[in-house]
């Protein structure tokens, strides 16, 4: 399940599509992803990697984590 999950990861990092230049953590949630992912294993790090993605000010306009890291 980790090596799905870290593939899934890396072909939306490698997608043309993706939209780009949105983010406004460092690193990004994908790079996030891999990294807690990698570390922690599939579902302590997709939990996390879940958690990232829900608090992102990206996703939730108007919601600011003040944990987060800003450019």
């Amino acid at each position: 399940m980790k090596t799905v999950m870290l593939r899934l990861i890396e072909a939306w990092q490698a997608s043309p599509n993706r939209p780009r230049g949105l983010c406004l953590r460092t690193p990004t949630c994908s790079a996030y992803g891999h990294q807690a992912i990698s570390r922690y294993g599939a579902l302590r790090g997709g939990a996390m990697t879940a958690w990232r993605v829900f608090t992102c000010n990206g996703c939730m306009a108007g919601w600011a984590d003040s944990r987060s890291e800003r450019r």
